[in-house]
């Protein structure tokens, strides 16, 4: 198939929510997976594939000469991937346009910041970061650029001062809970990773990302601030069932349940949990799926890829693309209520 301006920008966005190829980490593997997708999943010929692949190379550490990316195209092309030919092609029509990242610019996430609960730990200035700090969170999570732009566009990314450190927050503009992780990398005192700030405790823990909800009829929910952003990784792959059909949620804590007000927002909606492999993930999964169907809510279980603990994980190791389809096919499902 001739790449048209369309499939060709489709395929490039794709490409470039793919993390890049690093050699010693499956370098060849990734690279092949994106030139698979570009020239099955999208059906272009050879010319469009290497486009694809040209630029995706420019964040591959180091770079493949142009004799290698050559050779990926040829191996790509005149692979069996026992899928139809095109099947990342969807429906494009103006009713069923593809997400954008303008979908959540800052006019729309404008919210009051909730006073703080006695008890509660109090909240540093949250900034909207630089190009610098968004770099630095990809570089941490394993995510693209424009996942972490688009979280941050989306009001659940800021940065500040934390506990002495430079770090990254999950939040939203009501910062009711937040989400804090050093921009280092490293643990906070307490020896975590992850340090949940709750600026209104009580009986149960605030959704993150609520805000952008509105009329869609569905969401996805996570439980961890990585998770989140993954979610946005997930939704510039472009896939037109996701249009205007859901927003990225947390709920940090696998143990952690809703609060009745905001469980009964969800009420008839649909809601893909995206919880962690483990024990406590799967537990909470199964208590969240049922707080849900209680309210009306239609849950479904996020499959993740074998060997993958969590919905970051599963996008760092290639597999946004297959997670991307599964969360379109379940939106885009014709009602049955």
């Amino acid at each position: 198939m001739k790449a048209t301006h369309q499939i060709l920008d489709r395929a490039l966005a794709y490409a470039d929510a793919m993390p890049p190829a690093i050699s010693g980490e499956g370098g060849h593997a990734a690279t092949f997976r994106v030139a698979i997708a570009a020239a099955h999943g999208f059906g272009l010929d050879e010319a469009g594939t290497l486009a694809v692949l040209e630029r995706y190379n420019e964040r591959c550490q180091p770079p493949w000469s142009p004799a290698e990316l050559a050779h990926k195209v040829r191996s790509a092309s005149a692979a069996d991937p026992r899928r139809k030919r095109g099947y990342l092609l969807r429906d494009t029509s103006p009713a069923r346009r593809p997400i954008r990242p303008r979908q959540f610019t800052s006019k729309q996430v404008r919210a009051p910041a909730a006073p703080a609960a006695e008890g509660a730990t109090p909240l540093p200035e949250l900034m909207r970061g630089t190009e610098k700090g968004i770099r630095a969170v990809a570089r941490q999570t394993g995510l693209p650029d424009v996942a972490v732009k688009l979280a941050r566009d989306a009001g659940v990314l800021r940065f500040a001062l934390h506990r002495g450190a430079p770090a990254w927050f999950a939040t939203d503009p009501a910062r009711r809970v937040c989400q804090a992780r050093r921009l280092d990398g490293r643990p906070w005192p307490h020896g975590g990773k992850a340090d949940t700030v709750v600026a209104q405790p009580g009986a149960g823990r605030h959704l993150v990302g609520i805000h952008l909800l509105g009329s869609l009829p569905g969401a996805i929910l996570c439980e961890g601030a990585p998770d989140l952003l993954a979610c946005f990784a997930l939704l510039v792959l472009d896939p037109p069932g996701l249009h205007g059909a859901c927003a990225p949620l947390a709920l940090f804590g696998a143990g952690v349940r809703f609060l009745p007000d905001e469980a009964a927002i969800l009420a008839g909606r649909r809601v893909v949990i995206a919880y962690d492999a483990d024990g406590a993930g799967q537990e909470g999964l199964i208590k969240r799926a049922e707080e849900l169907a209680a309210v009306g809510s239609e849950p479904f279980r996020l499959g993740l890829p074998p060997g993958c603990g969590d919905l970051r994980d599963a996008v760092w190791a290639g597999h946004a693309g297959r997670l991307a389809e599964e969360i379109d096919g379940i939106f885009g499902k014709e009602e049955t209520r």
